[in-house]
């Protein structure tokens, strides 16, 4: 099975601005920045010069292929579920082609754009999670580290307990995931995808930018965290419109492509995203 990481939905909003990518300034950097999270930007060039460069050696890691269909978000027929505590049945274990009837029942709704603070329990209505959530072991029997994969990034997500004493909770995996997100995007990784996948994610950057409390957008405000434009690309960008986190899944067909080595692949998990709806 090959695998790519390019997302799928068409997105484009014509007069984006452009976006920057963290390790040069740009015009308007005048300043550097004291913050590691906040890294001046190169300017990325709209629209495009038309180049024919060399052919040159690219070194992949496994699984990532350019140019091959994508992988669908949705879950192979031979997924199978997380052995979840009870506590968390219903919360977290929420796949992606769950029919009306089930979306009924409590799962987890948290847009990844957002604080982990902001994560809900949704079901006709939506509360924020309890501490008995958020602190209960995510697996049975309990574990102290697991691994997150997903079908629409290259990026592997550790999740760990606290100590060697603690399993691994709620709370610790939407931390995790979301700082693994929250990391801006390199120039290898801006580079190395297409001109169309470039401009989907620059104009999801923007939209994020702009949904977020510092934002100028019809949305602005829809999030609690602040987020500015001259700040760059983040890894949450490359979701497009399925930045919300519904829960994680087992998939054996997929897993055993991604993760070569099956100890690893036994602690690793499926991260199931989608669109705010």
């Amino acid at each position: 099975m090959t695998y790519q990481w390019y997302p799928t939905d068409h997105i484009g909003i014509p007069g984006q601005p452009i976006p920057v990518i963290p390790g040069q300034p740009t015009l308007y950097a005048r300043s550097a920045p004291s913050s590691p999270y906040h890294q001046p930007g190169i300017l990325l060039p709209t629209p495009p010069v038309a180049v024919s460069p060399l052919p040159q050696p690219v070194y992949l890691p496994y699984g990532y292929s350019p140019g091959q269909p994508t992988i669908p978000l949705q879950p192979s027929p031979r997924a199978r579920s997380l052995n979840l505590a009870p506590v968390l049945l219903d919360v977290i274990n929420f796949p992606s082609t769950a029919s009306r009837r089930q979306q009924q029942t409590p799962h987890l709704h948290y847009d990844l754009r957002d604080f982990p603070s902001r994560a809900l329990v949704s079901t006709n209505s939506s509360f924020s999670l309890s501490d008995s959530l958020l602190t209960a072991s995510i697996l049975n029997p309990a574990t102290t580290a697991i691994k997150v994969v997903s079908k629409a990034f290259p990026w592997e997500i550790d999740v760990e307990s606290a100590d060697d004493n603690t399993p691994v909770t709620l709370e610790d995996l939407i931390t995790a995931v979301h700082a693994a997100l929250d990391k801006h995007i390199t120039g290898s990784e801006w580079w190395i995808v297409t001109e169309d996948v470039r401009s989907k994610v620059s104009a999801q950057y923007s939209k994020n930018c702009d949904a977020s409390s510092s934002g100028e957008g019809r949305h602005r405000g829809q999030l609690e965290k602040a987020r500015s434009k001259k700040e760059g690309l983040r890894r949450i960008d490359w979701l497009l419109e399925n930045f919300v986190m519904k829960g994680l899944e087992k998939d054996d067909q997929f897993l055993s492509t991604r993760i070569r080595d099956p100890v690893i692949r036994e602690k690793t998990w499926v991260l199931v995203t989608g669109n705010n709806k």
